[in-house]
């Protein structure tokens, strides 16, 4: 069926959804962003069939470092999430595709070569209307 931990290559682990079967390729992302990244509702947007998403994560000191491709979709930090997670801020770089960053009543389109800058201690959201790739930084606060 598949193995779900991250292949490791010179302190790099990379994660994807290439070995799920189509029907759980969804949701085996979802899970692959919150057990990574941060804990977050994730909604496909793409079509199921065609879903596919990787992550690259290193380490460089205390920062985490994520090389992140995927397909459209919609996440959304939440209320709950907030109360049990560490507060982190994430600069992201968006360097395929676009974006649509929302935070506190602010929005910001990315496009590629693009950054923005946001905290996982308060909501928000991220819409990616088709695929994308991106490079999130997460620095401890």
């Amino acid at each position: 069926y598949m193995n779900n931990q991250p292949q490791a290559t010179a302190g790099i682990k990379h994660v994807s959804t290439d070995s799920v079967c189509k029907v759980e390729k969804s949701t085996f992302w979802a899970n692959i962003i919150c057990q990574h990244l941060i804990q977050v509702d994730c909604n496909s947007i793409a079509d199921q069939a065609q879903f596919h998403g990787s992550i690259q994560l290193r380490k460089i000191a205390h920062v985490d470092v994520s090389q992140v491709e995927s397909c459209a979709q919609h996440m959304a930090r939440t209320a709950p999430p907030i109360a049990q997670a560490d507060k982190d801020i994430f600069p992201e770089i968006q360097r395929q595709g676009s974006s649509l960053v929302r935070q506190d009543g602010r929005e910001a389109k990315l496009v590629s070569g693009d950054i923005t800058l946001y905290s996982s201690a308060r909501r928000y959201e991220l819409t990616f209307d088709a695929a994308f790739s991106q490079t999130v930084l997460i620095f401890p606060a």
